[in-house]
């Protein structure tokens, strides 16, 4: 009996692992030169749009607005809307902005914002959110954004400003990413929306009350909680929790906090956690005890959740969403149990007890409704090719059932609502373009009965039916919102309150009565719109959402607590006292009031509409952004002295990288290019290299050296399909590959090549289908994944042979919840001799392979998780989760009489954490395999890196 150690580094970027020299090019390009190590994989491919897309641009001094022919109103308006609010969020940080490129995503149903660097640019995803706060959605995300664009402008300059010069945008981008954490980054963006508007997050009151109640809480909390997150324990993130510590540091040290420490920072880089370092020179305090001082600052006594459903002594935290009363007695809602995927529930009327009626897809929490024994939402859908677009189908469930059906695919509805008599369905429908319409269908066949479109720049939100001839609605617009009546049978529109820019939500009819969710005194309440005014229904808790009732007279609502939202259930409605019209923001006035004192950084000297012309993709398929001072080498699976120039262009359609690598100490070397284009719907890639290659051997005549000159060329296609349908995700991938090698020995060489070309063809085929899953599952519940691959040399030159491989895995659930097995088998049969072609199936783990033409092999590996510790070290290490796996593989190799059998069982402990406070996750432990075939004990440290999970 024997052991050996063995170390595996792996980096998962994009779902590719590499091997441990990559993790060294990693830690070499951090230490040196601190900027991305993303040589081999491109640094942020957000996904394409459709190539039918035909593209257009408004091209200005300062911004150009790329986007689809069909959304030129809306791009117009984010155009007016960048240049009004760079002199604003510049007023306290950052200086002038380079010329900027801003991309509208048209053809998305979901409601975000990308600020990127390497290359540059902003991505929008124009489509409002349904829970829109009261300021147009241009307008936020030009005060959000821009504000991260003064973040990075203020990292450009002393060391950093002088690498980036040299080095490119990556450069910045790494700085940011290193040393600012992600609760200033974002709070900072929150606290910009903010005092650059009349609405924003920090005027939100259901935004605010999250910090509140986490800090009223009784769970463990810590600063690195607050950064990474956890498995077992809510904490509200980066945007809530951020804005509240951005603030408080802002009332402590003045207005020039941030950007004094952001500075600090760009002029010294090299510095181990430099940002904490800038605050405490400033304030006395470091990052993690403004967190605790923030805590303190958020404190008040717990509410009491005596009355609130369901009953229950547990305190995990999970949100009970958009509850409805149906049959006059069960209750049924979302439910979202914190590291759960979500479900919906019905309340047992004697027990109280939820129980789930069924799982939907990825379900929009805003857009549930539920009247008799029909249940209605929404669920997002992609599109089979096109990352850039997704639908919003609605889909429908009776509980007397037992499956959930879509009314229609591919399409664009939000918000659906029942009506009374539950034959009737209203959506709100918005198009490419950004117009609006409220659309009336029959229920449940989805016919089209009728349409009110409004202008365009107007969002519809909160709808619900009032009577049967009638439903109100939410209308935001560029003065505010308005709450609105609409009546079926004259088609006409009338006031019923205009709420301007204070906070208003979630719209209901109780006893005939409209009710909204509002602000109070910077609380979250319930208020009927009465002729007399606003009047107070309910305050409850942190705040209240989601007024609903019934026929009967019964209604409900969800109350916030440190636990989640919960639900309060009345028997009779009566409105109370008057409240007050009008907001009060104090704190957040007096930021504004301060920042409006500031000189201006930047003056817009051009404040012109340029008009519109086309954008040719062809004339920019090319931008190259950074320059990295290393290369990739493919064969060692190493970062190797070189130089590679990147590129990627604005729309993310195409990548290239060209450079050159020094190989090792005896000269040899080679120039590189790749392009990969992602615009069509096959992806199409091709790769060259012109190296030069010397060895140098003895023999009977003495030292020999030989050199040459290698061509290496290829192209590569494939077509990654993904059909996704509500709770499991399809996918079909189609791959082709052709690569080529010729040899030249130098003229005057004794020697030449028996073989001076060579061929390989590579066909594979990847088919898999898989339950969605929540972060806690190790592996999805379900899952089925086939790989076919065929390759040979079919042309002239030097035969390869043929290779042939095929790959099963296969999920089921485990014992227990979030416990899960995985199986594996593969086959592979190559060519007898020295093959060209590498491994296609695994080897048993711990063993060192045995190669054998023809080669079966098979394992099975259970998973579960340990324990969720949350466990601080402070700046060393925050490890979140303690992972498990038992595992047995298998594999048979033959050729001829020759068999060879090995295996190898064992145990894999594992942690997940972040180390130094860095923000790719990091996955580390050790594997113990006991190889029966040589009576040896195999340890391996494993460790993965994962960039996909920024």
């Amino acid at each position: 009996m024997a052991f050996y150690i063995r170390i595996l580094f792996e980096i998962d970027s994009n779902r590719k692992r590499f091997a441990m020299n990559r993790f060294q090019r990693l830690l070499i390009f951090s230490l040196l030169l601190f900027f991305s190590c993303e040589v081999k994989s491109q640094y942020f491919l957000t996904g394409s749009d459709p190539s039918a897309v035909r593209w257009k641009q408004i091209h200005g001094l300062d911004y150009r607005v790329i986007y689809p022919e069909e959304d030129s109103v809306r791009a117009l308006e984010y155009y007016k809307s960048f240049l009004a609010a760079t002199p604003l969020v510049t007023r306290s940080m950052g200086s002038a902005f380079p010329p900027l490129d801003v991309v509208l995503h048209s053809y998305t149903t979901r409601s975000n914002a990308l600020t990127v660097w390497a290359p540059s640019r902003l991505e929008i995803y124009p489509i409002p959110p349904d829970d829109s706060y009261s300021q147009q959605w241009h307008h936020q995300l030009a005060l959000h954004e821009l504000r991260h664009v003064a973040q990075i402008i203020s990292l450009n300059q002393g060391m950093t400003g002088t690498l980036a010069s040299i080095f490119g945008q990556h450069t910045t981008g790494l700085v940011f990413g290193l040393h600012l954490p992600k609760w200033f980054i974002e709070g900072d963006a929150v606290y910009s929306e903010t005092v650059w508007s009349n609405s924003g997050r920090g005027r939100d009151p259901m935004f605010r009350m999250k910090s509140k109640a986490w800090a009223s809480s009784l769970q463990k909390k810590s600063y690195n909680q607050l950064l990474f997150g956890s498995y077992s324990n809510y904490s509200p993130g980066a945007y809530n929790f951020g804005y509240e510590m951005v603030t408080l540091g802002r009332q402590i040290a003045g207005v020039a906090l941030w950007d004094s420490s952001t500075r600090f920072v760009a002029r010294r880089p090299w510095q181990p956690f430099a940002f904490s370092a800038a605050l405490k020179r400033q304030t006395g305090l470091t990052t993690r005890s403004l967190f605790d001082k923030t805590l303190s600052s958020l404190k008040v006594d717990s509410c009491n959740r005596a009355d609130f459903l369901p009953k229950s002594t547990v305190t995990i935290y999970e949100d009970f969403i958009r509850p409805r009363i149906i049959q006059g007695q069960v209750i049924v809602a979302i439910h979202e149990k914190f590291g759960e995927r979500a479900d919906i529930v019905a309340f047992d009327s004697s027990s109280m007890i939820p129980h789930t009626l069924l799982k939907p897809g990825n379900i929009a929490s805003e857009s549930f409704d539920a009247k008799g024994q029909w249940l209605v939402w929404t669920e997002q859908e992609p599109h089979i090719r096109w990352e850039h677009q997704q639908f919003s189908v609605v889909w429908a469930f009776h509980t007397s059932g037992k499956k959930a059906f879509r009314l229609r695919a591919k399409t664009r509805w939000f918000l659906p609502i029942l009506s009374p008599d539950v034959n009737r369905l209203a959506v709100i429908e918005i198009g490419p373009n950004g117009r609006e319409s409220l659309v009336i269908l029959s229920f449940p066949e989805g016919m089209f009965l009728q349409r009110m479109d409004v202008p365009s720049g107007v969002h519809l939100m909160s709808p619900v039916w009032f009577g049967d001839s009638g439903i109100i609605f939410l209308r935001l617009d560029e003065s505010g919102k308005t709450l609105v009546a609409y009546d079926i049978e004259s088609q006409q529109q009338r006031l019923l309150y205009d709420f301007k820019f204070r906070y208003v939500l979630s719209s209901a009819v109780i006893a005939g009565t409209p009710v909204v969710t509002t602000e109070l005194n910077g609380e979250a309440v319930l208020a009927a719109v009465t002729p007399s005014g606003l009047r107070l229904v309910s305050a409850e808790g942190f705040g209240v959402n989601d007024a609903s009732g019934d026929s009967t007279g019964k209604w409900l609502h969800t109350v916030y607590t440190p636990e989640g939202y919960r639900i309060v259930t009345h028997d009779c409605f009566t409105p109370g006292i008057l409240i007050e019209k009008t907001s009060n923001w104090r704190k957040e006035d007096d930021f504004a009031t301060q920042e409006m004192q500031l000189p201006l950084r930047i003056v817009q000297a051009d404040t012109s509409i340029p008009g519109t012309t086309d954008y040719s993709r062809l004339s920019h398929l090319f931008r190259f952004h950074s320059l990295a001072p290393a290369a990739y080498d493919v064969t060692s699976q190493e970062a190797v002295p070189g130089i590679t120039l990147l590129s990627q262009n604005t729309t993310g359609t195409a990548v290239t990288s060209l450079g050159y690598r020094y190989l090792n100490s005896i000269g040899n070397h080679e120039l590189f290019g790749t392009f990969d284009f992602y615009g069509l719907y096959p992806v199409i890639g091709a790769e060259a290299t012109i190296a030069r290659r010397q060895t140098i051997f003895i023999n009977d005549e003495g030292r020999n050296e030989l050199n040459w000159t290698q061509t290496t060329a290829e192209i590569r296609t494939y077509i990654p399909l993904l059909f996704s349908h509500g709770n499991h995700n399809y996918g079909l991938t189609p791959q082709f590959s052709f690569k080529g090698e010729w040899y030249r020995m130098d003229d005057g060489s004794a020697f030449s090549f028996s073989n001076d070309t060579y061929q390989n063809l590579n066909l594979s085929l990847q088919l898999y289908h898989t339950n969605k899953s929540s972060v806690n599952d190790p592996y999805p519940r379900w899952g089925q994944i086939l790989y076919g691959l065929y390759r040979q040399s079919p042309f002239g030159g030097a035969s390869l042979g043929k290779m042939i491989a095929g790959e099963g895995i296969f999920y089921f659930p485990g014992f227990m919840p979030h416990h899960g097995f995985r199986l594996y088998t593969g086959y592979e049969q190559q060519p007898a001799g020295m093959s060209y072609y590498g491994y296609v199936v695994d080897f048993p783990r711990g063993s060192n392979s045995y190669r054998l033409p023809n080669r079966a092999a098979g394992g099975i590996t259970y998973a579960f998780p340990i324990l969720r510790p949350d466990w601080d070290f402070g700046k060393l290490a925050y490890i979140q989760r303690l992972n498990g796996k038992v595992f047995y593989d298998a594999n048979l190799g033959w050729h001829s009489h020759l068999n060879h059998y090995s295996s190898s069982f064992g145990l894999e402990l594992t942690a997940d954490c972040h180390l130094l406070r860095l923000i790719p996750p990091v996955n580390t432990g050790i594997r113990v395999s006991w190889l029966p075939d040589n009576q040896l004990f195999s340890v391996e440290w494993l460790m993965v890196v994962r960039f996909d999970a920024i």
